[in-house]
């Protein structure tokens, strides 16, 4: 797992770090609280949130999830582990999904090229709304194959062109035990592939309400999935039912963030927030960066190519959370790399299904191979990045011990949360103030300054006095003025 060497990095300013604070924050609220007071988990203070220190922008599983470390005050490499268990979890479902597919041996490759992925190896670290609905997703995938009747067009596998494929015998019009179509039951099946139940095999209403429910409240990708998946089974199956799980869980949601936000506007303008379109033809640009990187060149070139999909509906779900997430809402897509985590589901599908097309080794080691290399130094260059700015964590151990609140100034590019310093019990959350530009410092007389040095450099500024290879120094106000002087 390339995101073990990470584990131990220290709470600083990375997106794993800040959102594990957050929900650990809404979590130690609750045990201290109760649940009342505690709106549930969305009081997370010292950090802000929108003023009062309440942050009811999500569904609250993520911090529910974290009451048990947070009960044993857990350190932060806990928190990370956790995060990879779910990682692992979610990528052991892939492949339970591919093999429902596909036959198993191209289920393997389908789950390497998603394992491989930007969005499995810098994420795993990440727990958050966002990868918590992967697994949970991946769950009711594999409900709604068991139920889906007869295989796909693609084949017994669910791949067109696959081993055993038989247009003509596959068809999804031809209903079994017509001639030219053995009735699934008596269909012997391949070395590997796990096929689906029998046609007509019924859903089952308390694992799909269960999973809709949970979907619901875990993230708002879970609430895109969940209302993707209860349209289908609507359209395929007047499946009438889920519509009063789906609404049954999606109301109490609504009804809750109100309430925690002090009425809709917030949650409104939140969501009209998210879903602006910010800079046209750059986010467009920053949007095919962040994608490349999480799925690969190559896995992009793959997913936005492959005609796999094409007569499969009940397939076209595998993509709702993660692309609904990036076309909707464009400015959180805009400022959050992992916003599209969750299209490594289609990803390993597609995949899987190329394999199960190209069926030799010759062409399929290569290609797994390229995209391996064009992922995974960028991807440990990205964990290498996340550590740098966790390593301010560090820092303010170092030097902010024994000082008042609102006595140490921080000067980085990247604005300070001192929230998170609050798992580290020998710290004061507000002892740290963010300071962004050189006119900030200079009224901020009476404050010593804790300045990166890379930073520093970039604005132009002379040195500052470091030790070698130091990412950090402390300064006087004075000193940082004189060495920008020019500036």
């Amino acid at each position: 797992m390339a995101s073990l060497p990470f584990l131990d990095a220290p709470v600083g300013q990375s997106e794993p770090s800040l959102n594990f604070s957050i929900w650990s924050l809404g979590a130690r609220a609750l045990l201290e609280r109760g649940p009342v007071e505690a709106k549930l988990g969305a009081v997370v203070a010292p950090y802000p949130g929108r003023g009062d220190g309440v942050y009811a922008h999500h569904p609250p599983l993520a911090v529910w999830l974290s009451v048990p470390l947070t009960a044993l005050r857990a350190p932060a490499w806990a928190f990370r582990l956790f995060a990879v268990a779910v990682a692992v979890a979610s990528l052991a479902l892939l492949y339970r999904w591919l093999c429902l597919e596909v036959d198993g041996q191209s289920a393997v490759w389908g789950l390497g090229a998603a394992a491989l992925c930007g969005y499995a190896l810098v994420d795993a670290r990440l727990f958050t709304t966002v990868t918590l609905c992967t697994p949970l997703w991946l769950l009711l995938l594999i409900e709604l194959r068991r139920a889906s009747g007869p295989p796909s067009p693609f084949g017994p596998g669910g791949v067109e062109g696959g081993p055993g494929f038989r247009p003509e015998a596959n068809s999804p019009l031809r209903p079994s035990g017509v001639e030219g179509s053995a009735p699934t039951a008596a269909r012997p099946a391949a070395a590997g592939r796990t096929l689906a139940t029998a046609p007509g095999a019924e859903v089952s209403h308390a694992r799909v309400s269960a999973l809709v429910c949970l979907l619901v409240w875990s993230s708002w990708d879970g609430v895109l999935a969940a209302a993707a998946a209860s349209a289908y089974l609507v359209v395929t199956r007047r499946a009438w039912w889920v519509l009063g799980a789906f609404g049954g869980a999606l109301a109490p949601l609504v009804l809750y963030l109100v309430w925690a936000n002090g009425g809709p506007n917030e949650l409104v303008h939140q969501l009209a927030y998210r879903a602006a379109n910010e800079g046209g033809a750059q986010t467009l640009a920053t949007q095919v960066q962040y994608l490349a990187m999480g799925l690969g060149p190559l896995g992009l070139v793959l997913l936005l190519t492959s005609p796999r999909f094409r007569r499969q509906p009940r397939l076209w779900l595998a993509f709702v959370p993660g692309l609904a997430m990036v076309l909707l809402f464009r400015q959180g897509a805009n400022h959050h790399a992992f916003w599209g985590h969750n299209l490594l589901v289609p990803l390993g599908y597609v995949a899987a299904a190329y394999a199960a097309r190209v069926g030799t080794a010759a062409i399929l080691v290569p290609a797994l191979a390229a995209h391996a290399a064009s992922v995974v130094p960028f991807a440990w260059l990205e964990l290498e990045r996340q550590r740098g700015l966790d390593e301010v964590g560090n820092q303010v151990a170092k030097v902010a011990r024994d000082r008042p609140a609102g006595a140490l100034a921080m000067f980085d590019w990247q604005a300070f949360h001192p929230y998170v310093t609050w798992l580290a019990p020998e710290l004061v959350p507000e002892v740290v103030t963010s300071v962004r530009g050189l006119d900030e410092v200079r009224w901020r007389n009476e404050l010593p300054v804790l300045v990166h040095v890379e930073f520093l450099e970039r604005l132009g500024c002379a040195p500052l006095p470091a030790h070698d290879g130091a990412r950090w120094t402390e300064a006087s106000p004075e000193q940082l003025r004189a060495a920008c002087a020019g500036r």
